[in-house]
């Protein structure tokens, strides 16, 4: 016997070979404080700080045995084995061939790399490829294992095998437990280890109630197609309407992006004449983009539906009232953008007639500048054409050139003058439809140049904990009148509202169709406050003075009359606390009030709130002209850092004798590294064709790393 660290010949040619490899790919070397050789039983002996690596797998112990003859390597005392791909096998006790490939294990706890806890009583693992498990209990909750409480979910099996190369675990007497209680029973189940993040499979099933489907099951299957595709299938049963089909594709490329969803099935559907019947119905939805050479790309994003209730009734897009249906074909570039785009559209609305939903086929927009190289400033181009269509046999073709000259002029008392002329030409050709008055199809041209002189003075002082800018602001706008009087269609700029974004706009007509005339003042001072402790406030105020009459604008937007509605804008955000704004548009024919809308956000500890008020007078945007009036809340509780509590709610006080909720829900959820779940209460009392009252409640669990 040699003990300690004196190594005889026999000795020293044993801890050489250890140190040699035992295949062509693997070396091996050992460490320890003490060495002891039996030469007569071909025994080595390692203690103290035991180290020993073969290729990339690392074992250490308290004492290490090695049977040279055999090729065996007993360890024990605090054994750790780390594969090569960073999972570490705790045991007690283990007996392992000298390549560290095989051998048997007794009390085995493998911590994955890739997450997730193993436990076995007994494992045994053949040439590092299989191992075979006795007494297992999996869980992908890694802060669990070592605490009395059961983990979120578990599983426990009689039997387990580990196949290294194919990355699956196949069980044998599968319990599944939620909390310590068992909820599923399976002879046999085979998944992919945790170190696949993409495995095709079932997804754990969603359960909900819902008033006019009744009990739902969705089954989802997902199915990896590579590295940036894949695709989940969605299978469920509704007691009330029977099958349930849909599925997404989904596929990421380096300049390339493409989602493609489905549904289908054969349901119940109230038609107008108040009849019922069973057919066909479903939607489709696609969204993509395609980066392409210098600048250009090309894109889409369309949503069908087989009728105008079947997305809100199977909790699919409530509250819709039209899909689109969108292309393009794009170029960005330093002084060049141009645009070529197509537009469809699908009425969801009973209230509206379907012949008239346009179609646009196609828009084309250039714009270019020069840069600051012309008279000081720079000249833009913009143009723009377009082709509509309806139904109805309505045709729309228009062509418009806009040609400006822009530069600003700082002054050394710190105020700055800001100059445009414009030069724009429009051309019409509009052809009748089935529902217009008998009236002649026609061409139309104007011409409608403008000037604008803008004069700011940003004021600015300096506190000790912060600093406030006031900046007064005053345009002066010019362009000939009766613009609008010709029988052009105006298909785009219907939806006027002035507000406090749109208060220093040169046309408040969104589109093209229109043209705001005249001689005008645009008025108003905005400022901001930023100070300590991430308190940061803005506010705007202001209103039009027109010099000249003009009835371009109806009465509800606020811009009929030569003084317009006061509006404004008041925010104020806290870092870490929260915010508030409130928005106004004040008009002394109405009671002083066209349109309020307030809201906060406050933070208070776990607990989040946010708070919405919207009153509108006359709103013309809306099918009728009547007034509206909503509060909505929003709250949201932390109560533990997995246990999350949310609720909203939003109520109609239009009219106080029928005031009432439009929706309200109520969520809890659990989330840690190994589960996700999901209980949430939705109400929508309001019908509308054939969808009812929406009464639901959802149970969602997903088991993450399983």
């Amino acid at each position: 016997m040699t003990p300690g660290g004196r190594v005889g010949l026999a000795g020293y040619m044993v801890l050489l070979t250890l140190c040699l490899p035992s295949t062509a790919a693997a070396e091996s070397e050992i460490e320890a404080d003490r060495f002891t050789v039996w030469e007569e039983t071909s025994v080595v002996e390692a203690s103290g700080n035991v180290r020993l690596r073969a290729g990339a797998r690392t074992l250490t112990a308290d004492r290490i045995e090695y049977r040279y003859a055999e090729g065996r390597i007993f360890a024990e005392g605090h054994v750790n084995l780390t594969d090569a791909d960073g999972t570490v096998h705790t045991v007690e006790r283990v007996e392992l061939t000298d390549d560290l490939r095989s051998g048997a294990f007794t009390a085995l706890r493998s911590q994955f790399a890739a997450g997730g806890v193993l436990s076995a009583r007994s494992a045994r693992r053949t040439r590092g490829v299989r191992t075979d498990f006795r007494e297992v209990m999996y869980t992908r909750c890694e802060s669990c294992p070592d605490s009395r409480e059961p983990p979120p979910w578990r599983v426990r099996a009689t039997a387990a095998t580990h196949e290294t190369r194919q990355r699956t675990i196949t069980y044998r007497d599968v319990l599944l437990e939620a909390f310590g209680v068992p909820v599923m029973y399976l002879p046999w189940a085979r998944f992919k280890d945790s170190s696949v993040r993409r495995a095709k499979g079932f997804l754990l099933p969603a359960v909900r109630s819902d008033r006019a489907l009744g009990m739902v099951v969705e089954t989802p299957y997902f199915l990896p197609l590579g590295p940036s595709q894949d695709l989940v299938l969605r299978t469920g049963y509704a007691t009330r309407e029977g099958l349930l089909l849909g599925g997404a594709w989904r596929r990421a490329g380096i300049s390339s992006d493409y989602r493609v969803e489905a549904s289908a099935t054969r349901g119940s559907r109230t038609r107008a004449d108040g009849t019922r019947a069973r057919e066909l119905r479903g939607h489709l939805s696609a969204k993509g983009a395609i980066g392409l050479a210098k600048g250009w790309s090309v894109g889409w994003d369309a949503t069908r539906a087989s009728d105008a209730s079947y997305l809100a009734r199977y909790g699919l897009g409530r509250g819709i009232n039209v899909l689109s249906q969108y292309g393009y074909l794009r170029k960005r570039g330093d002084r060049l953008n141009a645009d070529l785009e197509v537009y469809g559209f699908q009425n969801l609305s009973i209230l509206s007639e379907d012949d008239r939903v346009p179609f646009i086929f196609p828009r084309a927009r250039l714009r270019w500048n020069s840069g600051p190289a012309v008279f000081g400033g720079r000249i833009v181009s913009v143009g723009d054409a377009l082709a509509l269509a309806q139904d109805d046999g309505r045709r729309n073709r228009r062509l418009s050139i806009e040609g400006r000259w822009e530069r600003s002029f700082p002054r050394d008392a710190g105020y700055v003058f800001d100059a445009v002329m414009r030069v724009r030409a429009d051309a019409f050709d509009v052809r009748a439809g089935e529902s217009d008055e008998p009236i002649s199809d026609r061409r139309i041209t104007r011409f409608a140049p403008s000037a604008e002189l803008g004069w700011r003075f940003p004021l600015v002082r300096r506190f000790a904990d912060g600093q406030v800018v006031v900046e007064p602001v005053l345009q002066a706008l010019a362009a000939p009148e009766g613009l609008n009087r010709d029988p052009v269609p105006n298909t785009d700029s219907v939806d006027v509202e002035l507000s406090h974004a749109s208060l220093f706009e040169p046309n408040r007509f969104p589109g093209l169709d229109r043209v705001e005339g005249g001689v005008r003042l645009n008025m108003g001072v905005r400022g901001t406050y930023q100070g300590m402790g991430g308190l940061v406030a803005r506010g705007t105020i202001g209103r039009v003075l027109r010099l000249t009459e003009e009835s371009d604008f109806d009465a509800h937007t606020g811009l009929a009359d030569q003084s317009s509605d006061l509006v404004g804008e008041v925010a104020v955000r806290i870092e870490g606390v929260g915010a508030g704004y409130w928005s106004f548009r004040r008009s002394p024919a109405v009671s002083g009030v066209r349109h309020d809308q307030l809201g906060a956000e406050i933070r208070l500890g776990p607990v989040e709130t946010a708070f919405t008020y919207v009153r509108l007078h006359d709103d013309p945007t809306s099918l009728s002209t009547a007034s509206s009036e909503q509060v909505g809340n929003h709250v949201a509780w932390q109560i533990t850092p997995e246990w999350k509590l949310t609720g909203y709610h939003l109520r109609d006080l239009g009219r106080a004798a029928y005031s009432s909720t439009l929706k309200a829900g109520l969520g809890l959820s659990f989330r840690n590294e190994c589960l996700d779940l999901s209980l949430n209460f939705q109400r929508e009392p309001t019908r509308a064709s054939d969808i009812p009252p929406s009464s639901s409640v959802g149970l969602k669990i997903t088991l993450l790393g399983f």
